[in-house]
């Protein structure tokens, strides 16, 4: 899902290498944009040509105003992600949070100082939406 100054993808599984051109070219050229990734399921399982992509597409984008990891995998599993992302994601603009509602009021104040402000209503709503599998 992505408006003019939000961006939001949605896993429900591990990224591979094939998907790192997408998350790439889904932020160059808009105006500055909040990221929120929402881990929803899967195996956190990544390579390290991942890790070195993730790592690489996070520190060349310029017009971010922040980035959000949201994990939504419960357990041991979740917590593996939020430390992988933790660790991965030292930046100050990037933060990694356990569910939506730990994550709205700081994507609200990031997207505040935007051209286009959001309520935390609207932030809830969307992420509410992309967190929705596919075939649901």
């Amino acid at each position: 899902m992505r408006t003019r100054n939000l961006i939001i993808t949605s896993w429900f599984g591990a990224p591979t290498v094939e998907h790192l051109p997408h998350l790439s070219r889904a932020s160059q050229g808009i105006p500055p944009h909040m990221t929120v990734n929402l881990i929803v399921s899967g195996v956190p399982l990544f390579s390290e040509e991942v890790r070195r992509g993730l790592r690489k597409i996070a520190a060349e984008n310029p017009n971010r105003l922040g980035l959000a990891q949201v994990v939504k995998i419960r357990g041991f599993a979740g917590a593996t992600v939020r430390a992988f992302f933790s660790t991965l994601m030292t930046k100050e603009d990037v933060r990694v949070f356990g569910s939506e509602e730990e994550a709205v009021p700081w994507i609200t104040e990031r997207l505040a100082t935007s051209a286009e402000a959001w309520t935390s209503a609207q932030v809830m709503a969307s992420l509410r939406r992309a967190s929705a599998h596919p075939s649901e």
